[in-house]
């Protein structure tokens, strides 16, 4: 397995909660939660490569991460003191960062932890809003 020591440094520091998916190429992508850290392993020659160009990080703790349409999707989490109810997205063919995507409708006021995910049968992102609220209420 080839790892590039910066790059090795770098998740050696952040490594605490990681979403893993599998694309349709058979790489397995890894997105680091609170950096937006974003990683491909080639399970055919073990290279472990970064494919972000984030440098801002700590603003998406307990987010909900899903695929849709082959676009990498982050919803809500948490950090710098603060919740939010952001929609980003993983720009993997331009800017290699997260962008934000603004939705037609205004949504719960923050999703951290909570009851939430996307059905790709029903191409719907459920949510139950947030473990910091009554999930019944104002919801």
């Amino acid at each position: 397995m080839q790892i590039n020591p910066q790059d090795l440094a770098d998740l050696l520091l952040r490594f605490n909660n990681t979403d893993c998916f599998t694309l349709p190429n058979k790489q397995i992508r890894f997105a680091f939660q609170g950096t937006g850290l974003v990683y491909d392993l080639n399970k055919t020659s073990g290279e472990l490569k970064r494919v972000d160009k984030t440098i801002h990080s700590g603003y998406n703790y307990s987010s909900s991460r899903f695929y849709r349409n082959n676009v990498l999707f982050s919803i809500g989490g948490e950090g710098f003191w603060s919740y939010n109810k952001h929609i980003t997205y993983f720009d993997e063919n331009n800017s290699k960062e997260w962008e934000i995507l603004r939705p037609k409708n205004k949504g719960p006021e923050l999703m951290s932890d909570g009851f939430q995910g996307y059905s790709a049968k029903n191409d719907v992102f459920y949510s139950g809003g947030s473990a910091l609220k009554n999930y019944l209420e104002d919801e």
